[in-house]
């Protein structure tokens, strides 16, 4: 679970921005708070719905989380670091900052780096077993006089521990790791690549609890997971029924792959799936016309295409099948959200979507909510939206509604509904069009653009600043297993 993240220095985040799912004191929806946890009487949301104008930085609060997760799963042995910081003429730049605290398998961890583009500053994690922070690691990158870079990593009790039979622990191995890391690689993921069991779990967090999905993301396992998986596709029937488009049930169809399913490849298909994709292995390809082909190599080598169909039932009783290319894009966007659903039924995964309701009705995408909201007692679920129809106080609580904003030196900031002291029974929808809480386009006269033949104009903004109460975290209180 992500009980908090805060990022700075990052594409229009100069200053520190952070989005918090613990909850306030607000006592509506007691049932949208997960169950209480040992040790730790915070208490966990489990959505945020991210508000704000187009360009204002909703997008880039999403990219920075899924820049670390593809940044600690994939690791950047070589090369720079891809982070784009904030553009200003501080020299030389500040190092771009990201901490999240996060909850898996029982313990609270808190994650941090400082990064520059030729070298990670700083790494930090801590954990808390019992409600107390214990260090599990400190590093430091410096470049010494001679331009080149030393890496410093100070242990704490975890990692100095010995364990009997396993020669990847213990004080001695993990001060030789240090040693030859590369400056641009995260010590988590070259730790976890050399086997320190220890902290597998929370690499794992990343790697597979905390997934983010584009608004152009497709779900690469959903046909072949569909086809395997029987509780899965009734799961997938269920949902997809329960929306009332038309489909009766998903189907799926196996069969032999022929060359002529990707015409128009511009290199040799079958040489590449004989000799590069192994057993096992599931590939995805796109032809030139944008179909989309999804494959299974088998033991023996026996290649498989695998169809994923919506079945509708015809007046007489009988059914007609459409593949997902005669579906609508709107369609084809439900298909791959609906496995967030049915996974955050039964696990403890941290969906990241932007753009949720991209191209899917309003009163859709509401019911999607409320299904989840009343029906799941796991998962979280943040996503970046322009639904208004969303922002209702009997579908969300108030620190679940959350804003951000640029301001005309081109910064964005975070903060959410409930910084802003709104009594419970305001309509939040109307105020948030009006403007009262910001995160709005300032739309100008119509007439003096030249787009209509009118001087109808809109008000101006006459938003409320958003305090927020947080206290500042310094940076030290001091196709892989994703499914997207």
């Amino acid at each position: 679970m992500l009980l908090r993240f805060s990022v700075k220095n990052f594409l229009s985040f100069k200053d520190e921005a952070s989005l918090s799912m613990v909850a306030s004191h607000d006592e509506r929806h007691a049932d949208h708070i997960l169950a209480e946890r040992q040790y730790n009487p915070k208490k966990i949301l489990r959505s945020a719905a991210i508000y704000g104008a187009n360009g204002h930085g909703k997008t880039n609060l999403f990219n920075a989380i899924k820049f670390v997760k593809e940044f600690i799963v994939e690791g950047n042995e070589e090369g720079p670091i891809p982070v784009r910081s904030y553009k200003s003429n501080s020299s030389p730049p500040e190092a771009t900052e990201f901490i999240f605290n996060f909850s898996t398998g029982g313990v609270d961890y808190e994650y941090g780096l400082k990064l520059s583009s030729t070298s990670v500053e700083e790494e930090w994690l801590f954990h808390s077993p019992k409600g107390r922070d214990v260090r599990v690691f400190e590093r430091v990158t410096k470049r010494k006089k001679n331009g080149d870079f030393e890496t410093l990593v100070e242990l704490g009790t975890p990692l100095k521990r010995k364990v009997r039979g396993d020669r990847a622990s213990g004080a001695e191995f993990m001060e030789f790791l240090s040693i030859g890391i590369s400056p641009t690689q995260p010590y988590l993921t070259e730790a976890v690549k050399r086997n320190v069991k220890w902290l597998r779990a929370p690499f794992n967090w990343f790697r597979r609890s905390l997934q983010v999905i584009s608004a152009d993301s497709d779900y690469g396992a959903l046909n072949v997971r569909a086809h395997e998986d029987a509780d899965f596709i009734k799961a997938l029937s269920d949902r997809i029924k329960e929306t009332g488009i038309g489909i009766d049930h998903i189907e799926t169809a196996a069969r032999k792959f022929d060359l002529s399913d990707l015409k128009g490849i511009p290199f040799d298909i079958g040489d590449f799936i004989e000799n590069t994709v192994g057993e096992g292995d599931v590939v995805e390809f796109a032809g030139p016309d944008g179909k989309k082909v999804i494959l299974k190599k088998k033991e023996g080598g026996e290649v498989e295409v695998i169809d994923l169909l919506a079945v509708y039932r015809r007046d007489d009783g009988g059914f007609v099948k459409f593949s997902q290319e005669e579906e609508s894009s709107g369609t084809r966007r439900l298909f791959n959200l609906l496995p967030m659903l049915v996974d955050l039924g039964n696990s403890d995964r941290t969906f990241v979507i932007d753009e949720l309701d991209r191209k899917l009705h309003p009163l859709l995408s509401y019911e999607l909510l409320k299904s989840f909201l009343n029906s799941s007692e796991c998962g979280q679920i943040i996503f970046t939206t322009h639904n208004t129809h969303l922002l209702d106080l009997d579908l969300f609580r108030r620190d679940e509604i959350w804003f951000v904003e640029k301001d005309r030196n081109g910064q964005s900031t975070v903060y959410s509904l409930a910084d802003l002291n709104v009594r419970p029974d305001v309509d939040v929808r109307r105020g948030y069009l009006n403007g009262r809480f910001g995160a709005i386009p300032f739309v100008g006269n119509i007439f003096d653009l030249g787009w209509a033949d009118s001087n109808q104009h809109v008000a101006n903004n006459t938003k409320t600043k958003a305090t927020g109460s947080r206290k500042k975290t310094s940076a030290r209180r001091a196709i892989d297993n994703r499914s997207y």
